[in-house]
């Protein structure tokens, strides 16, 4: 699934014998330090590769080995060397959706290899050890985080009304709180699963006395907010990534005068050409998500709501479209030609920015303060169509 926003790490080679755990770390580094290098690959990034080579050598002495590429190239020779019997990689990082498909059968389960206690014990780890795969063995979730908001209209109320979670419990919201659909794929799920996790169950149930506007479309939802006075269309800003990019592009040429600007990261907006594209690494697992274009109903469907598709003659909100060079989920060139059409087509002047990262993948930058940067860019971009200048 083109759903952004974790890392997978898999191992490869038989799993040691339990023993004591300091005596079993040790003989490991020094099994390691006789081996004399470890081999991982890593996204392409400046940033990622000189941090990690400079802190894994300086603290353990053993060469770290760091091979970058698209993450479909790498796992296509992972695979093609397990075959010929080498094992040349120790440690693959990487997307779940390529890896769950081009790894599997091959892959070693990952518990086994927890040595230490601080690894091995699930509460020194935010939400436990988790895994993407169902089995829960072998494509393990290291780097966890969740990147959501509130949105309000500051003309209706004070933004110190809300500044936890815990002051949507007030009965002045009731009625008021537009929500997605947490049983659908997508940031409501994504929400719902971090309130339950870091708030519990019991908060879950009081958010829902608030009598929640659910809605599994976005279009809908931002107007049932707009109708309602709880904002308007000159106040909406929009925003989604990777498949919920998709989402920001169809509703975009659905009701373009709905939204004052949209932000649409690394967005997959030319479905039909990907999905008719079956070398790309996603394009035939994903079949039963978006549809076999390759069959006639299929195509027609899709082209339906393919964003790139169905732009038009009409006024487009400001746009800033966010795509990554080495994206190897969703290629560059969708965002770039989704703008190049636009900016063909559209009958108005609205700024319409694209962004294009030279260093990062799907995930975007991958050093902390690289990350910062990019979300401190979105909101940069969201106050100044807000006219909000301080």
């Amino acid at each position: 699934m083109r759903s952004v926003w974790f890392i997978a790490v898999l191992l490869f080679s038989a799993a040691s014998e339990a023993a004591d755990q300091t005596g079993e770390w040790a003989r490991i580094l020094e099994a390691a330090k006789r081996e004399g290098r470890v081999v991982v690959s890593i996204p392409p990034s400046a940033e990622l590769r000189k941090t990690l080579k400079e802190v894994f050598e300086k603290r353990f002495g053993i060469e770290l080995e760091l091979v970058t590429g698209r993450g479909s190239q790498i796992i296509r020779r992972i695979a093609d060397e397990h075959k010929a019997g080498v094992h040349y990689f120790d440690v693959h990082t990487g997307g779940s959706g390529a890896t769950l498909y081009g790894l599997a059968g091959i892959m070693d389960a990952v518990e086994p290899y927890f040595i230490l206690p601080e690894v091995k014990d699930a509460h020194h780890w935010w939400g436990g050890h988790m895994y993407v795969d169902k089995s829960k063995q072998y494509v393990y979730s290291f780097l966890a985080f969740v990147q959501e908001a509130v949105w309000y209209n500051i003309d209706l109320m004070n933004p110190d009304e809300v500044r936890t979670y815990d002051d949507l419990l007030r009965p002045k919201w009731n009625g008021k709180i537009g929500y997605s659909d947490p049983r659908a794929g997508g940031a409501g799920q994504g929400n719902w699963t971090f309130l339950w996790r870091t708030r519990g169950e019991d908060f879950l149930k009081k958010l829902l006395q608030q009598k929640l506007v659910i809605m599994r479309e976005e279009r809908p939802l931002a107007e049932y907010l707009v109708k309602g006075k709880y904002t308007s269309s000159d106040r909406l800003v929009i925003q989604g990534g990777s498949a919920g990019g998709l989402l920001m592009g169809a509703v975009t040429n659905m009701r373009p005068d709905l939204f004052k600007a949209v932000v649409a990261q690394v967005p997959f907006v030319d479905v039909l050409n990907t999905m008719l594209d079956a070398s790309l690494p996603l394009t035939t697992s994903e079949y039963i998500e978006w549809g076999n274009p390759n069959e006639k109903a299929a195509y027609n469907y899709m082209k339906q709501y393919s964003p790139y598709d169905n732009v038009g003659r009409k006024n487009y909100p400001s746009m800033l479209v966010k795509v990554s060079l080495n994206d190897s989920q969703v290629p560059y060139w969708e965002g770039a030609k989704l703008v190049a059409r636009i900016r063909d087509l559209r009958t108005n002047n609205n700024p319409l920015l694209l962004k294009v990262n030279m260093g990062a993948g799907h995930g975007g930058s991958s050093g902390r303060y690289d990350f910062l940067h990019d979300v401190a860019f979105d909101y940069a971009y969201m106050l100044w169509q807000m006219g909000i200048s301080e």
